[in-house]
């Protein structure tokens, strides 16, 4: 027995079409494919107000959402871990290339992790403990230092 989609007015098999008790036959109007289409493009046209009803029930049960959330994470640890490490393992040179770019555009720019890091290199300290005055003042300390670096390979002929 066929059924004829709605929408495409193709004869497709019952299994092509989800289900709908409401409906005699127990099928859908519409095949999988133009439900799935028009689905798509009611989102589409509505993406807006999709959005906002959604931040505002966030906001509204913003209580119950962490709490799902924590029960998912709990609940599926293994399944998360196995996920990272799956990432990762994929994404390895990737990512080490974004960290030597980074790296690169931090210490030229004397951003405050990179000053930071050096600080804390070689000592027991974390980041936290570093307070921005003491950045700041070695990010001048590295400034001129390069600076002079700078000044004495153009005096004695040296390649940067």
């Amino acid at each position: 027995m066929l059924k004829q989609c709605c929408a495409c007015k193709l004869m497709l098999e019952p299994l092509k079409f989800n289900r709908d008790r409401s409906r005699s036959d127990g099928l859908n109007r519409k095949c999988r494919a133009c439900s799935s289409a028009a689905c798509s493009r009611w989102y589409e046209d509505n993406k807006a107000s999709v959005a906002a009803r959604s931040a505002e029930w966030r906001e509204v049960n913003s209580d119950r959402e962490k709490a799902r959330v924590a029960a998912w994470r709990a609940a599926n640890a293994l399944r998360k871990r196995n996920t990272e490490v799956l990432y990762y393992a994929a994404h390895a040179e990737a990512k080490r290339a974004s960290r030597r770019e980074r790296h690169k555009r931090d210490s030229a720019s004397l951003a405050d992790g990179y000053v930071c890091a050096v600080l804390i290199e070689g000592t027991s300290l974390s980041r936290r403990d570093i307070p921005m005055a003491l950045i700041e003042l070695k990010r001048e300390q590295l400034q001129v230092h390069r600076l002079l670096t700078g000044l004495d390979q153009a005096i004695n002929g040296e390649p940067k």
